[in-house]
């Protein structure tokens, strides 16, 4: 005996949860991608001043000519490495600002889309005892406090709180406790002006 399988129409409602999915997974990695870029960049923007203390402790010895014949392109090798990861620095934060733009737009645009219908499913009487021209100005200020909020918390918040908490790291471990709470403190009149 041979079950047939019937086979059901993909409905609009199921290639919506599908296009949804799809949707959602290139959102997310769409994130991890920006916040990889934005880590690399600290990273980057975290070394290029140790790259500048190695060219400025090399330099005097290579003047002198005490240097050896290996150690001579190191200066040059150094400069080039500063103003490389200077320009990496600048190329993340371009990166994560590029990839991070679509996540802004979708978060502003389901936003934007979930109020509309919300509006247009309030009874007529709503819509006639109201001003519903002043809607769309507030949605639209909705919509760029949106994007506002998500740029400043994910890249302008939280990377630095990490940058700072890695420099302090730094200061504890090369010099002490004080160059840490000293930076935490210059940090915190820094914020507070």
């Amino acid at each position: 005996m041979v079950i047939h399988q019937q086979h059901t129409p993909i409905t609009l409602v199921q290639q919506k949860t599908k296009k949804d999915r799809r949707q959602a997974l290139s959102i997310r990695y769409r994130v991890v991608a920006s916040i990889l870029l934005m880590l690399a960049g600290k990273g980057v923007t975290i070394a290029t001043p140790f790259l500048f203390k190695m060219l400025v402790d090399i330099v005097p010895s290579y003047a002198e000519g005490v240097a050896t014949s290996t150690v001579k392109s190191l200066p040059i090798l150094l400069l080039l490495a500063y103003g490389t990861c200077r320009s990496l620095s600048s190329l993340f934060r371009e990166m994560t600002n590029a990839i991070f733009a679509h996540v802004a737009q979708s978060a502003i645009r389901r936003f934007g889309r979930s109020t509309f219908d919300h509006v247009h499913s309030l009874d007529l009487q709503y819509h006639l005892n109201r001003n519903t021209g002043a809607l769309g100005r507030v949605l639209e200020r909705g919509s760029r406090s949106i994007s506002f909020a998500l740029n400043a918390l994910v890249f302008n918040t939280i990377p630095t709180l990490l940058e700072v908490s890695i420099v302090m790291g730094i200061m504890f471990r090369k010099f002490g406790v004080w160059e840490a709470v000293t930076v935490a403190m210059t940090m915190e009149v820094a914020t507070t002006l």
